[in-house]
């Protein structure tokens, strides 16, 4: 008998498994991401705080609308000639921003459409960081009402000091136990509501949380992460470059200068005629 049998068959011996599983990855993460991340210079919108909101104008929602309804949400995401308006809004204000806070060697890992529906349930919807060092993460909502939040922890300490990723490890280590840690409320907690239009940026380093719990209808997020490369191979796997983030993408889209500043030129491959693909990170 292997590991999956006693993983399926024993709950206590999976939750040791995975707590064990975690604890090893998150310290390991601890030390070999932090330099990199300490070499981030943290300026611009998102430095304050770690989370920014704005409003994407009508016509870019109206754009990502018609995409969900032409496209089959479970076949990957794929930037056209006419998405052109979505490229240049988004990233016009998103790379230089980005640029600022995680400094200029960070890079697209992906994007990808995150759907939840009424009443889900995920293991997100506990609190955790995502134990990748700093990494930000653009939720653009198509399509929400605010019942499905996300809460974030705002902070003003962008590495954490070790007394804090402790208790946050802690925090965490408690949901891949098993448990459902959500009841707790955090001063400092900023709602990113998402209804249609919202944007929001946050650092994944902050402590934060889906509240899928009270969701009337679903949510649905054109989502986008932005990190160093540098920190995928010493993490010994993807910190968000996996198969789901991949996406095939129109050759024309590359005259948007900020959208092409912002791939990973290592991460480009040609598929047929005009249509590139931004492949896992390898």
């Amino acid at each position: 008998m292997d590991i999956k049998y006693f993983l399926q068959k024993i709950p206590m011996v999976k939750s040791l498994y995975y707590s064990a599983h975690f604890i090893i990855r998150a310290v390991r993460i601890r030390m070999v991401l932090t330099p990199i991340d300490r070499q981030a210079p943290f300026r611009g919108l998102f430095a304050d705080t770690g989370v920014f909101h704005y409003r994407m104008s009508d016509q870019v929602l109206n754009a990502l609308k018609s995409k969900t309804s032409s496209s089959d949400l479970d076949q990957g995401i794929v930037l056209e000639s006419k998405d052109s308006k979505i490229v240049d809004e988004l990233f016009d204000f998103i790379a230089p921003n980005v640029r600022a806070y995680l400094g200029e060697e960070s890079f697209l890992d992906g994007v990808s459409w995150f759907l939840s529906v009424r009443n889900s349930e995920s293991i997100s919807s506990s609190w955790h960081t995502d134990n990748v060092g700093n990494r930000l993460r653009v939720f653009c909502c198509v399509e929400g009402d605010g019942s499905q939040p996300t809460h974030v922890v705002a902070s003003h300490k962008r590495i954490p000091r070790t007394s804090t990723w402790i208790k946050q490890s802690c925090i965490e280590l408690y949901r891949w136990a098993g448990g459902r840690a959500r009841s707790q409320s955090y001063r400092d907690t900023i709602i990113c509501d998402h209804k249609d239009g919202d944007v929001y940026v946050f650092d994944t380093q902050l402590l934060h949380r889906g509240g899928y719990e009270g969701g009337e209808s679903r949510r649905l997020i054109f989502s986008l992460e932005f990190s160093n490369p540098k920190k995928h191979s010493l993490a010994r796997g993807p910190i968000g470059t996996d198969e789901l983030n991949s996406f095939k993408f129109s050759e024309s889209l590359l005259a948007s200068k900020t959208f092409a500043t912002m791939l990973d030129p290592k991460r480009i491959k040609r598929l047929d005629g005009d249509t590139l693909y931004y492949a896992n990170d390898e």
